[in-house]
């Protein structure tokens, strides 16, 4: 279960208390009724965006935001073209494990073999096409002739 995150004005709350009270994590914890690993993640997260208190008068919640997620949007995998994998996996000889290999040449960041498994297989499920017919019983017997 992912953490939710604690909202903007938590987290000036947090630098303030920190910076200009001089509080403990843990004191800081108890005032804003979060835990102490939080506190300490949000004062990483400020450290390493170089904030410190008091914020620019010019920061608004969005550009805060922003600054202290500033990783999370550069972490983006490389998505395959599932359509090309999906052309690759038709051929006789191929495995997934070798598209794969294939796919890690070209992005060496990019998704572990379990997890590329998962997403092609997740692709291939919500794209393919299937038909479905439905008979009526007894409805072609009045057609055929002994």
């Amino acid at each position: 279960m992912s953490n939710k995150r604690v909202s903007m004005r938590a987290i000036r709350d947090v630098l303030r208390l920190h910076f200009r009270e001089g509080y403990s994590n843990r004191k800081i914890a108890k005032c804003l009724s979060v835990s102490a690993s939080t506190v300490s993640a949000y004062l990483e997260r400020a450290k390493h965006a170089g904030l410190s208190w008091p914020l620019p008068e010019d920061l608004d919640d969005h550009g805060l935001e922003s600054r202290l997620y500033a990783e999370a949007s550069v972490r983006h995998k490389s998505e395959p073209r599932w359509e090309e994998v999906h052309r690759k996996m038709s051929r006789s000889s191929m495995t997934l494990k070798l598209v794969w290999q294939s796919y890690r040449a070209t992005y060496p960041d990019g998704y572990g073999y379990s997890r590329f498994c998962d997403l092609y297989r997740a692709w291939r499920h919500r794209t393919q096409v299937t038909m479905h017919l439905h008979h009526k019983a007894g409805e072609k017997l009045g057609t055929l002739r002994a």
